[in-house]
């Protein structure tokens, strides 16, 4: 019997070597793939700046979190501020956990793992970096969520916040019920989303601003500044809310509320389900509301 057993162990073991050698070596597609759009990012000459800098100011301090300008400075102390230094680093660190969160979170590997490296990757990796960094992290305390681990939850978005600042914003989705979802309320989420935007302009977020801390207010002016000098004329003030992204999710979250509804003892395959759901929900709210 124990022989029986060894031998459909290593059977299951050599089975899996095709499907992780794919696995990996489409991993390693997308990092190449990635460097090699480096040099065409909107923010690779801003960050160029950056890691060529001899020195930090107070007010870099505010724009450039304190764990990525350690990473600038390491950079230019050993590697002489060479920006694929930085960006390699980056890449890869992106890319290996957002392969590892897709295994450890989605009941359904393929389909999750090419939503996430078609959609998000390719800005998270070679644009917003930090973000990437700051939303990686993220995705290794939803678990703490899920478990109620409160202080466990807090201590990674602290370190997700000195990647980038607006991490600070994850702090109350601790609250979130990762079981159950109000489904009627989260119908109407992307909609509140869609009429609070239509009262929120400049004025509005300046006055707003004032009771963030800080480095977040620091970023809402900076953000407002570019609006008014700029205007339109600017790549990232041109932001069109029904893009395909943005289309994609809220099909997907519409479809999966609706099964909720239809079915109304529907079980989720994972844990993790209705979080992410949730969390779905409220970020449509967000870009609606505020982009």
């Amino acid at each position: 019997m124990e022989g029986v057993n060894l031998r459909v162990y290593l059977e299951g073991r050599h089975s899996n070597i095709p499907v992780k050698g794919i696995e990996y070596s489409t991993i390693m597609c997308f990092i190449i793939f990635s460097l090699l759009l480096v040099p065409y990012s909107p923010d690779f000459y801003n960050y160029v700046k950056y890691f060529k800098l001899e020195s930090v100011e107070h007010d870099l301090l505010l724009h450039l979190e304190p764990l990525f300008y350690i990473m600038v400075f390491i950079n230019k102390k050993i590697f002489s501020g060479n920006p694929y230094v930085i960006y390699t680093i980056c890449i890869v660190t992106i890319a290996i956990c957002c392969y590892k969160f897709v295994k450890k979170y989605s009941v359904n590997f393929t389909l999750s793992f090419m939503v996430l490296f078609f959609l998000f990757y390719p800005n998270l990796s070679v644009i917003q970096i930090r973000q990437g960094l700051a939303t990686v992290i993220f995705l290794w305390a939803i678990e703490d969520i899920v478990y109620r681990r409160k202080i466990k939850y807090l201590l990674k978005i602290s370190l997700a916040t000195l990647f980038h600042y607006s991490s600070f914003v994850l702090i109350p989705f601790y609250i979130l019920n990762p079981r159950k979802i109000g489904k009627k309320r989260y119908l109407l989420l992307p909609l509140i989303g869609i009429v609070t935007g239509s009262f929120v302009d400049l004025n509005l977020l300046r006055k707003l601003a004032i009771y963030l801390p800080i480095f977040l207010r620091y970023k809402v002016l900076s953000y407002i500044q570019l609006k008014e000098v700029y205007g339109s004329e600017i790549s990232v003030n041109r932001i069109n809310l029904l893009n395909v992204l943005s289309l994609t999710q809220l099909f997907v979250y519409y479809l999966l509320l609706s099964i909720c509804l239809v079915r109304k003892k529907f079980i989720f395959r994972s844990e993790y389900t209705v979080l992410f759901l949730k969390l779905l929900g409220y970020s449509l709210f967000f870009w609606f509301a505020f982009a």
